[in-house]
């Protein structure tokens, strides 16, 4: 997640930053204040941890460290970071740090045994660290133990280990992890001996009430002595999170391979899903894991590549919860083949069948194409008999512009067209911008429907796009009307020189059956950009639903700054379960995310940028931030019920930050989003603009006409802020009252609340008259923005989210006695 790599590691620095500029309403880009750090000694990277120990701004703190082997014996050892500042430790640079090659091979932490060597970094709040791309050999403490404070953190901490190698160490486990969103994924854990109570070569546990999730995937775990390869200990914590242990190979390990015992699979949700293992307890496994020998080449001597034979090969599951990584442990490409490999180190065995592109013309004719052309290269993948690849070699500087003379053949079969392979491709480096350059581009010219369609009858189509760019498209550029586990990454869509836009960038619809994943969460390489679509730039209405949007850009140009407007962003109708997070969406002409018909349902919208851009700044958005109508019900705009996660940041829509309008639908929960300054009511029920309260509830409209808490006064001091008020509404039912503070009320709506700050909140239910008096105190909030003001919404447990209430101002001590225990 942004994958939730990155992404999920830095989406709360993120809003700090967007939140601060906004604030303070300076232009100087959000990351301006973060600290690169360039070691190539041992004393620069002693002194750079030492350094990110006493930051004490809430922003991230970024160790780059240059290839070698470092000597470090015992001296990393515990580091602690209380202050938010973030980390991210990151080997693989060149000299002077000017490029990368991720491939922990070649930085080196080896602790030459040293008795009690390890590096433990430690965290509160909502801060992360992140290690990759180091080898770590020779520790004799455990060589890396990552942790979150107790009573400090919160449920968007993130602790993530990619891309690295442990080795040859020795400890009661070889990585440590705790807290509440922990990844591990593509590392290698070997050749390690662990001992002692609980012994495990990777220990995760779920911190104390931080709804903790583990996405450990794509992970090799082998040939450790001593105790257990994979052990995951929930303690009995709540989670409404699902925890992911996908496509890794766990073998020969002296104990239990994967140890499951203290996971409480009865209460917490988990898949485990095509992992190869020889022991397993805890859970019982689905179909598809294997307890068969992976055949490593040579384990003895450190050499964990797959045998040509071994059946880790080519079998892996093609969809992972939390993203599947573009690039293997060795810095290769991830998916070489039919299917992704399991284990840490993709092979290089490719089982498909493989066309170059080498003209860049088009003669329009589908019978007899132009040789050596796209289309060409479509019709030899629709003749093939099974997986099929196509490639691109064309001479000539970048870009090619590959203008078509008619529609192009429809894709029919498991067919990747893969236009990283053009020499000059450069690589998307970071988030919320597109710096990739990108060297096909498609051009309908203004007259071509798509450039790419599976159609309805292929129903056992599979299309991956990677690295092209689009123009020019009267319908779709990408088209899918049948198939499944389509992959959209890397592309640009809109925003080419000499072009004109798509109308709709990429449309998933017809009998698709699900599991698209346009964008990606591991890596930025995954990110599209959407630009200057006429209508939607993605438009969901499968009615097979489960496509997920996740780390795009869209209404930018590539500069991730500059505006290029969408018709709209997001438009789903009558599709379920499709999963929005962490996109940018701006500068749409409509709503950035509309959900839409009574069949949208259980679809997900988290974490996303909504007309805000990656430095602060706002953009235009002629809609609402979030809009739901026509019926779409049960859908989670932010976090869910029990926790206080997944918000998303809404800034300067022209209509409602989020608004389930007179045609909605129910259960629509609005939780935990942070939104500034809307053209109408931040959270807006039925008609624009404010919304009396009904006599009682359910009512007859959207969410059921949720009436919101009405407050009648607040006060602070030293050691809380005090709510006082009332919520009249369905009888003996328990609600989540959710608590706003900002430094005014609503100006677009006089005596309503924002939704800019949360100041917390509580679970309590009214009576038998649907009453529910109150008088809470809460903690002081701290850090962003003045404590003028508070207002508040009630959820129920089916998911119905009120309007945003009435405001009132924060006093330094109760001034009406009367209303001292609430409303008499």
């Amino acid at each position: 997640m942004p994958n939730i790599d990155r992404t999920l590691a830095l989406w709360a620095n993120r809003v700090r930053s967007a939140i601060a500029l906004i604030c303070l309403a300076v232009s100087a880009p959000a990351w301006a204040g973060d600290d690169d750090v360039c070691v190539d000694t041992v004393a620069k990277l002693v002194q750079a941890l030492s350094d990110w120990e006493v930051q004490n701004v809430r922003e991230e703190f970024n160790i780059k460290v240059v290839q070698g082997t470092y000597l470090v014996n015992g001296q990393l050892g515990d580091r602690f970071n209380f202050n938010g500042t973030g980390l991210r430790l990151l080997g693989g640079y060149t000299a002077n740090c000017t490029s990368r090659v991720l491939n922990p091979a070649n930085t080196v932490f080896d602790a030459n045994n040293r008795t009690g060597s390890r590096l433990s970094l430690s965290i509160d709040s909502d801060s992360f660290v992140l290690v990759q791309g180091i080898t770590f050999r020779r520790f004799a403490g455990g060589a890396l133990q990552l942790g979150s404070s107790v009573g400090f953190t919160d449920e968007d901490s993130f602790l993530s280990v990619r891309h690295s190698r442990f080795v040859e160490s020795t400890g009661n486990s070889i990585v440590s992890i705790e807290g509440a969103r922990m990844g591990f994924v593509n590392n290698l854990v070997a050749n390690n001996t662990v001992s002692g109570p609980g012994a495990a070569a990777v220990l995760l546990t779920h911190g104390y009430d931080l709804q903790s999730y583990d996405s450990v995937n794509n992970n090799t775990i082998a040939s450790n002595s001593g105790g257990a390869g994979l052990l995951i200990n929930s303690f009995d914590q709540p989670s409404s999170r699902t925890s992911e242990i996908a496509n890794n190979i766990v073998w020969a390990n002296g104990g239990t391979d994967i140890d499951l015992a203290a996971f409480d699979s009865q209460a917490l949700s988990i898949l485990v899903n095509y992992n190869i293992y020889g022991t397993l307890i805890g859970f019982t496994p689905p179909a598809g894991n294997l307890s068969q020998n992976p055949k490593f080449i040579n384990p003895a001597l450190g050499n964990f590549n797959l045998d040509l034979t071994s059946p880790a090969v080519n079998s892996g599951i093609g969809y992972q919860l939390y993203g599947i990584p573009e690039l293997d442990l060795a810095g290769t490409t991830r998916i070489i083949g039919t299917k992704i490999d399991r284990g840490a180190l993709e092979s290089q065995f490719d089982d498909r069948a493989t066309f170059i592109v080498t003209n860049g013309g088009d003669n329009g004719n589908n019978a007899t194409p132009l040789a050596g052309s796209l289309r060409a290269g479509i019709k030899a993948a629709n003749a093939a008999s099974g997986p099929f690849q196509i490639r691109f070699a064309i001479s000539g500087p970048c870009p090619k512009l590959l203008s078509l003379a008619t529609p192009m053949l429809d894709v029919v079969g498991d067919v990747t067209i893969d236009a990283q392979t053009q020499p000059g491709w450069v690589e998307n480096l970071d988030f919320g911008v597109f710096n990739a350059n990108l060297c096909i581009a498609v051009n309908g010219i203004g007259a071509t429907p798509y450039a790419l369609h599976v159609p309805s009858t292929a129903t056992n189509a599979r299309l991956t796009v990677r690295g092209m760019m689009f123009a020019g498209f009267s319908d779709a550029a990408i088209k899918l009307e049948g198939g499944r586990d389509h992959r959209i990454t890397g592309n640009q869509f809109g925003a080419v020189a000499f072009t004109v836009g798509n109308q709709r960038s990429v449309l998933v619809t017809g009998n698709s059956a699900g599991n698209t994943i346009i964008g990606g969460y591991d890596d930025p390489v995954a990110i599209n950009l959407f630009a200057s679509n006429t209508d939607a730039a993605i438009q969901l209405d499968n009615p097979g639903g489960q496509t997920t949007v996740a780390n795009n850009v869209m209404g930018f140009q590539p500069d991730g700054l500059n505006p290029a407007a969408n018709g709209s962003g997001i438009f789903v109708f009558q599709s379920p379960r499709n999963r929005i997070q962490y996109n940018y969406v701006s500068n749409n002409l409509g709503n950035a995310v509309t959900l839409s018909g009574t069949g949208t349902t259980q679809t997900t919208v988290q974490y996303n940028f909504i007309n805000v851009d990656r430095y602060g700044g706002a953009g235009t958005t002629g809609g609402a931030g979030v809009q739901a109508l026509f019926g779409a019900n049960n859908n989670l705009i932010g976090s869910t019920f029990s926790a206080n996660f997944g918000g998303n940041l809404i800034i300067e829509p022209a209509g409602p930050g989020v608004w389930i309008s007179p045609s909605g639908g129910v259960g629509n929960q609005v939780l935990a989003n942070y939104v500034f300054d809307a053209g109408s009511v931040d959270i807006d029920l039925g008609a624009t603009g404010p919304s009396s309260n009904q006599p009682g509830n359910p009512a007859s409209g959207p969410n059921h006409l949720q009436n919101y808490p009405v407050l009648a006064q607040a006060f602070v001091d030293e050691e809380s802020l005090t709510i006082v008020g009332l919520l009249h509404s369905a009888a003996s039912t328990v609600y989540r009252i959710d608590f706003y503070y900002d430094g005014a009320c609503d100006g677009t709506a006089p005596g309503r609340g924002t939704v800019r700050y949360s100041a917390g909140h509580v679970y309590d239910a009214t009576n038998a008259a649907g009453d529910l008096n109150f008088s809470y105190p809460l903690p002081v909030p701290q850090g962003l923005g003045v404590v003028a003001s508070v207002s508040a919404t009630a959820t129920n447990e089916a998911g119905d989210t009120s309007e945003i209430g009435n405001c009132v101002p924060v006093t330094a001590a109760i001034t009406d006695r009367i209303f001292a225990d609430g409303f008499e």
